[in-house]
């Protein structure tokens, strides 16, 4: 549906047997048991020139016999319980993940993911649709190109953004659609940090100091636990919740940084120095890595930026 437009189903128990959807690819499968829903269509005109965006999202009251599968659906989606609870159950994952009230769900593209109610008998949840030639990319650089369920998240963070989106679905026109964008970044950058936020322990932020200062070497996890005076998963869970991701993540990422820095500003220096100031022995091994990032190798990133 191209262009802004709420549904609103009336507060009462609604039950219908599965019904199957399809949208361009995949497929869809619903059994409605629900109380209520309300359902949010932004304005999105054909080929749209936003990088990311929300094309939809709904606030719906499930009931106990509620269910809603997909397959080799294109897109991803958030899913945000407000009460009550949610079980996903995929073959990616080894058993039922449960998602108790406060907490977010990330759902990638294409998995076979399948969607009910937890033992509570009801699930009133957001979810949100989104789209995005730039969101393969930010899934695969930030961890989210998996499953991901995240936990007890800022709520009242989380909430003001879906506002700004209600209102933006009641209006039609390009500004709405630039703003569909600029929200949805500000999500992305939500979904990454999205506890509420605390002041961080002065030793997590020696550790990550010590990552910034060391990206032309190895740093392990059991140096960084050491002298944080924790173990290693205290570490990595610190990391996460305070950061936004694991230490491992952090120097990989730090190091991309600094590379994609070196060779634009800095045309004398080879590929294999650049590799050795952000830490690789090895400037193949680099190169491979700088590509997965970059999408490019570091030589063609250096010459198309330079040209461009």
């Amino acid at each position: 549906m191209p262009y802004s437009e709420t549904h609103l189903f009336s507060d009462r128990e609604e039950f219908k047997p599965e019904i199957i959807a399809g949208k361009g690819v995949g497929e869809q499968r619903l059994t409605l048991h629900r109380k209520n829903c309300r359902l949010y269509y932004m304005y999105l005109p054909p080929e749209t020139r936003e990088m990311v965006y929300v094309e939809n999202f709904f606030e719906t009251h499930w009931l106990e016999k509620a269910r809603f599968g997909r397959r080799n659906v294109p897109w991803p989606s958030v899913e945000f319980v407000r009460s009550g609870s949610l079980l996903v159950e995929s073959p990616d994952l080894p058993h039922p993940q449960h998602v108790p009230a406060g907490s977010l769900l990330w759902i990638p593209p294409v998995r076979e993911t399948l969607l009910r109610p937890g033992p509570e008998g009801f699930c009133c949840k957001v979810s949100l649709t989104l789209g995005g030639i730039l969101l393969p990319d930010w899934q695969a650089k930030s961890g989210f190109d998996q499953y991901r369920v995240l936990p007890q998240i800022d709520r009242k963070r989380f909430e003001l953004l879906v506002e700004d989106f209600r209102r933006l679905s009641e209006q039609q026109s390009e500004e709405a659609l630039h703003r569909n964008g600029l929200t949805t970044w500000k999500l992305l950058q939500f979904l990454q940090n999205p506890f509420p936020l605390r002041e961080v322990p002065e030793r997590f932020r020696k550790s990550l100091e010590k990552l910034r200062q060391n990206l032309a070497r190895p740093v392990t996890l059991e140096e960084l636990a050491k002298e944080a005076c924790c173990s290693r998963i205290h570490l990595a869970r610190a990391f996460r919740n305070y950061f936004g991701e694991t230490p491992h993540r952090m120097l990989r990422n730090l190091r991309m940084r600094l590379a994609a820095n070196l060779l634009l500003n800095n045309p004398d220096l080879s590929i294999k120095e650049i590799a050795a100031q952000v830490g690789y022995d090895n400037a193949l091994t680099f190169s491979a890595e700088f590509k997965r990032d970059h999408g490019e190798s570091p030589r063609n990133f250096r010459n198309r930026q330079n040209w461009n």
